[in-house]
């Protein structure tokens, strides 16, 4: 699942996956697709705030120490999986909104603003230049996205 939502960045295709997968299982055959379908989006959800954001990067990180040691005791370059881990963490978003994610702003809404952000604005500047510009007022985002992003200005 991580490796499918890195390559496509969007839950709802992991929800599709899942609905199909568990469609194909012999316990869920007597079930109606739409109690298949909310088990479906449930577990996608839970797998992506328990995991994604906690588990998997956790994980990457040890496992970047590990084989950071065992490569330099035998003389070998590592690699590292710690820009992997911290773009998972941060649900795939550019590095300068990472911030608006800890302040709470839905992912909706920062992939929403990501348009009309630079890319080389430093993160300290992001809250000072969605209100400079006012771009909580775009027609696009929904009023609990808007209350979100106002929150922090």
């Amino acid at each position: 699942m991580t490796f499918n939502y890195s390559q496509n960045q969007n839950i709802y295709k992991l929800i599709e996956e899942q609905f199909s997968y568990l469609q194909n299982l012999n316990t869920y055959q007597s079930k109606n697709s739409a109690d298949i379908r909310d088990e479906a989006i449930q577990f996608t959800f839970q797998t992506m705030k328990h995991w994604f954001q906690y588990k998997v990067p956790k994980w990457l990180a040890v496992m970047n120490e590990i084989q950071k040691f065992i490569c330099a005791e035998r003389r070998w370059r590592s690699g590292s999986y710690i820009y992997y881990a911290s773009l998972i963490e941060n649900d795939f978003l550019r590095e300068n909104l990472a911030i608006l994610m800890e302040y709470g702003v839905p992912s909706s809404a920062i992939r929403k603003l990501e348009k009309y952000i630079p890319q080389n604005l430093s993160q300290d500047n992001v809250f000072s230049y969605i209100k400079d510009y006012s771009l909580y007022t775009k027609q696009e985002f929904l009023d609990y996205e808007r209350n979100k992003i106002m929150e922090n200005l």
